[in-house]
């Protein structure tokens, strides 16, 4: 009897472990398992997970609303190397955080240009369900109205104090996992980042709050980020500078 207790408990708990990208890596034609960073962030008896990419050597990034807090926050890559993150900046102005991970570690990714309404993107998280998803871009300017979580600096705030920020909305089945994650285009490219999913639409702005019957993903522009992402490193005193192929098109309301 206690033997098939025991062996019910380890299947159960097996089967709470979340998927990662690089455990399916063969699904899609964009491989991400060398620069993909599955996150889990713990604080006391919440647990979250989430994702990072890794965009340097020695540093990744991910969103605010994941690590702010966290009393332990662990990565997981490919090949089974683990590792715990104890070096965060946040940023006042994004959803952002910038990770310092050890330095060697993993291939950083490529960054692409900017994408547009209408092109394919694939996005990858750490789930319980299908780790990596295909997508079309629905809009590729548009504001966010962040509606569960602030952020010390926003560019803008609504008539109700929400944050506001831009970035780009592609239509796929977005889960709880993605959010941090990388955003590629079809050639396996960066060019953006998960912020979560949607959405209530309200005009021709949205705001991330209710999941609609078709489910959305929301992320900003690597080409938005890049300054603030460079302001993130002279915080951390990594002594580098980010530079990329894409225009540096910083916010402004």
């Amino acid at each position: 009897m206690k033997k098939i207790v025991l062996f019910i408990a380890v299947f159960f708990f097996w089967g709470c472990i979340p998927n990662r990208p690089f455990d399916q890596d063969y699904l899609t034609p964009v491989p991400v398992k060398e620069s993909y960073i599955s996150l889990q962030c713990n604080s006391f008896f919440i647990s979250r997970i989430g994702s990072a990419v890794l965009i340097g050597n020695g540093y990744a990034i991910t969103n605010r609303h994941l690590v702010e807090g966290a009393r332990k926050v662990k990565g997981v890559m490919a090949g089974g190397i683990e590792f715990f993150i104890s070096e965060i900046t946040l940023s006042d102005k994004f959803d952002l955080a910038l990770l310092m991970i050890p330095l060697g570690t993993g291939e950083p990714i490529t960054m692409g240009k900017r994408i547009e309404t209408g092109e394919h993107v694939y996005s990858v998280g750490t789930t319980y369900k299908s780790p990596i998803l295909e997508g079309i871009v629905r809009e590729s300017e548009f504001i966010i109205h962040h509606e569960d979580f602030d952020f010390p600096k926003p560019y803008g705030r609504d008539d109700e104090g929400r944050a506001m920020t831009r970035g780009l909305i592609y239509e796929g089945a977005f889960q709880k996992g993605f959010s941090g994650g990388p955003i590629v285009n079809a050639q396996g490219e960066l060019v953006g980042i998960n912020l979560g999913y949607i959405i209530k639409f309200l005009g021709n702005t949205y705001e991330t709050r209710q999941v609609t019957p078709k489910s959305y993903g929301v992320g900003y522009h690597m080409a938005d980020i890049l300054g603030e992402i460079n302001e993130m490193l002279a915080r951390s005193n990594a002594g580098k500078s980010l530079s990329s192929p894409v225009e540096k098109n910083l916010l402004g309301f």
